[in-house]
């Protein structure tokens, strides 16, 4: 994969990240990925695959509204 764009950015908006531990949303071998919670929020269905559909149905939607207060609040799982 080669760059086909770049954007130079204020360094004041680049934030020091540093990794606390790996996102369970990584996949690995021997365990199940879990489903990205906005991938539940309605009316993004179009964007998603068979099996992540199939989740979304076994998981319930969710309104961006749901998904943006869990963020607010600091859920681990969004």
């Amino acid at each position: 994969m080669a760059v086909s764009a770049a954007w130079m950015n204020c360094p004041r908006y680049i934030h020091c990240m540093q990794k606390v531990k790996p996102s369970r949303y990584v996949p690995r071998e021997g365990a199940e990925t879990p489903l990205c919670e906005w991938k539940r929020i309605e009316g993004i269905e179009d964007a998603l695959r068979p099996a992540e559909l199939a989740a979304v149905e076994k998981a319930g939607k969710i309104t961006e509204e749901q998904w943006i207060g869990r963020i607010v609040a600091g859920d681990d799982n969004v």
